[in-house]
């Protein structure tokens, strides 16, 4: 990973909450003090568990608080896709009905028995695995179960 990936990586969030903050709270200077005051009064926290918040859970609570909901990285115009802007190479019909009914599917996800029903393919999470292996942006996009939260899903943020 090069230095500009490792920073983009790292200060996409930080970007990304500063943004939700001022929507949220457009009177109030962003701070670490500010973000904990608001979690222990509006979200029910401790002072000691609000200091260790993870940052993408802090950000689901800024969106939920605006009204924001979570949204696919993957999105899907017939055999074409793109994940976060990015375009991929097309889809067959099949990989594309498996991808299509883990959109559906939104956060909650699918288990196997009901990926391959809602996708109408036997070899659905076979599918899966395949365009797992296709690059970079498909491997992240996709959630395995045994990862967080178990069951098939494709990534939301």
């Amino acid at each position: 990973m090069t230095r500009d990936e490792i920073i983009r990586d790292i200060s996409g969030p930080f970007l990304e909450i500063g943004h939700l903050w001022k929507q949220a709270f457009p009177n109030i200077e962003f701070s670490s003090h500010a973000a904990i005051e608001w979690l222990v009064a509006e979200e029910g926290f401790s002072p000691s568990e609000a200091d260790k918040v993870p940052i993408g859970d802090f950000v689901k609570l800024l969106e939920r608080k605006l009204g924001i909901q979570p949204r696919c990285v993957v999105q899907l115009d017939e055999l074409k896709a793109t994940i976060l802007g990015i375009q991929q190479a097309d889809l067959t019909g099949g990989q594309s009905k498996v991808v299509r009914a883990l959109i559906e599917a939104g956060s909650v996800g699918l288990s196997g028995a009901q990926l391959k029903s809602k996708s109408e393919s036997e070899d659905a999470v076979k599918t899966l695995r395949r365009i797992a292996r296709k690059n970079d942006e498909w491997r992240d996009a996709i959630i395995f179960p045994g990862k967080a939260y178990g069951g098939y899903h494709l990534k939301h943020r």
